[in-house]
């Protein structure tokens, strides 16, 4: 009886278990190197749905890779290229698999645009996070002014993206 008590208890610990991220598989890791596994044209039509909610922006995303900072963080990085918009979502690494980061139990995204000159697609108008404040701007781009837009969703940006 004793056994059978402790393995309830075991399964009802593991069952309570909180995660920092949503469900659905983003993409993976392996020998260090991210890899995309969910459709792309699904992420970026569910990504831009929850962003055009904001009547300010009106995106269509062109692109969307799987990056990670120097310090071992992962995320998404999307880019409308008619309208100059860059966006993120920071991703969640357990297990080798990747997931959409849970932010106060919802979703987040940060969007940066109206920079027409940018030069780089990757470093110029690009939101990022200062580690010292624990907040987001968008990077510099130049003689423009670079916008920042954060959009919150109370469940996944992503939705079921697979």
């Amino acid at each position: 009886m004793r056994h059978s008590g402790f393995l309830l208890l075991l399964f009802l610990f593991s069952c309570g278990r909180v995660h920092n991220h949503f469900t659905d598989q983003i993409g993976a890791v392996s020998k260090g190197k991210p890899k995309l596994t969910a459709d792309a044209t699904v992420l970026k039509e569910k990504w831009a749905r929850t962003i055009n909610d904001d009547p300010k922006i009106n995106i269509s995303f062109s692109t969307v890779q799987l990056l990670s900072e120097k310090s071992g963080e992962y995320y998404l990085f999307a880019t409308d290229l008619d309208a100059e918009h860059k966006a993120r979502i920071d991703l969640v690494e357990d297990k080798g698999i990747l997931y959409e980061k849970k932010i106060n139990d919802g979703g987040m995204t940060v969007v940066c645009f109206g920079c027409s000159s940018s030069e780089s697609l990757i470093s110029d108008c690009v939101p990022q996070l200062d580690l010292s404040s624990n907040s987001w701007f968008c990077t510099d781009c130049g003689t423009d002014d670079c916008n920042k837009s954060t959009t919150y969703s109370a469940t996944s940006i992503l939705g079921s993206a697979e």
